[in-house]
């Protein structure tokens, strides 16, 4: 059969402001159409050292917000409210580091035409193939104490790793409270194969997420909801949900881990800090003392060049 071959349609998009590196974005977009079907991927990150410690004690009326997002598929929001005279002691360290490192894209879409030499019948398949290494190092840490009495607070955080998700809810009168939270990830593969079949995408991660929860509640609600799939929007792999009316004491640890085939040495630059975020010794679970995760001297971590795409 006489046959050609001939591009198909690709948008492809990487953008990079480069502007001094305490404000300077990286992005990247990409649009890829083959077989009748679409992948696309939007991600960001930034060049980032950010820390907060925070102590709030006192009577009176309390609100507090807070929304960090587009750090490679790191996230953490937190709201914090009671909007009458009550008494409340709330303690935070918050720490985020993220760098721009290298990152790898490998395209290759093709169509045949396929004459059928019997009937005048043009048979057209379209194919392709994308690999996107991306290894944007990001480490992110919350930790909280939170003490209060009166006639209510209602608290809310949720923290999300890439598809990972923890998030709670507490409606209380009487409350004490000290949780922490701590994400990694430092480099994600998506292998994409557009075929006629449909679009079957496979990623693969090095993330870590934990959470530690010791409290004491009197209210009227207490919500738990912790989600593991590889990234948003994707299948849910496992999930737990739990709700809580009344008075109730919680001691909890929650860790979700998953590493990568390809690994390479700068990998696991996070464990330059000794103790801090990928371990915490075992008192420091049993009391959840945050000194060591947020002792980390790694701030001057240098990527190493971009690396070979596995398989070329």
């Amino acid at each position: 059969m006489p046959g050609g071959i001939r591009w198909i349609l690709v948008v492809l998009s990487l953008s990079a402001f480069l502007v001094p590196p305490v404000s300077a974005w990286m992005s990247y977009d990409i649009i890829a159409s083959a077989g009748g079907h679409v992948f696309s991927l939007h991600r960001s990150t930034m060049y980032m050292n950010f820390s907060v410690d925070g102590s709030v004690e006192g009577s009176g009326n309390f609100s507090r917000w807070s929304d960090i997002k587009k750090f490679a598929g790191i996230e953490a929001m937190e709201t914090t409210s009671c909007t009458k005279p009550s008494d409340l002691s709330y303690d935070e360290r918050i720490r985020l580091m993220s760098r721009e490192g290298p990152l790898v894209v490998v395209v290759h879409l093709e169509s045949i035409d396929l004459t059928n030499e019997t009937h005048p019948v043009v048979i057209l398949e379209e194919s392709g193939y994308l690999q996107v290494d991306e290894a944007w190092p990001t480490g992110y840490a919350d930790y909280k104490n939170i003490s209060y009495s009166g006639p209510g607070i209602k608290t809310m955080e949720r923290y999300v790793n890439n598809g990972d998700v923890i998030a709670t809810s507490i409606d209380s009168q009487k409350l004490t409270k000290e949780s922490l939270y701590r994400g990694v990830t430092n480099r994600s593969i998506w292998f994409v194969n557009l075929a006629k079949n449909g679009p079957f995408v496979n990623r693969a991660s090095n993330k870590t997420s934990y959470y530690a929860l010791e409290m004491s509640s009197n209210g009227s609600l207490t919500s738990l909801d912790v989600i593991n799939r590889d990234e948003p929007g994707k299948e849910v792999k496992s999930q737990v949900s739990q709700d809580f009316v009344g008075q109730q004491t919680m001691r909890l640890r929650i860790n979700m881990e998953e590493t990568i085939i390809y690994n390479r040495e700068d990998d696991n630059w996070l464990d330059c800090c000794s103790g801090g975020f990928l371990n915490i010794s075992a008192s420091d679970r049993r009391y959840l003392s945050a000194d060591k995760i947020f002792d980390c001297t790694c701030s001057n971590y240098v990527a190493d060049p971009v690396p070979v795409a596995p398989g070329s």
